[in-house]
């Protein structure tokens, strides 16, 4: 807690507008993280729905039956 104090301090002395330049670069940085993670996201989601797996488990869905899933040896499930 000692720590956090002196750090608080720290902060509360340093210019106003560096702190809250700092903090829009803290902001910014996170965003583009985010971003980044959710493209990758929907580019995957993109792959996954190509896929032979993805195609049978909406069709069973709809079906509304038990999916038969396929081994990458090509047997079944």
């Amino acid at each position: 807690m000692e720590r956090a104090h002196e750090l608080a301090e720290t902060i509360l002395a340093a210019s106003p507008s560096s702190i809250t330049r700092a903090k829009h670069l803290l902001v910014s940085a996170a965003a583009a993280s985010v971003d980044h993670d959710l493209e990758r996201a929907v580019l995957e989601s993109a792959r996954v729905r190509c896929t032979p797996d993805f195609k049978e488990g909406l069709a069973a869905f709809l079906e509304k039956r038990k999916p038969i899933w396929h081994d990458e040896g090509g047997g079944k499930h």
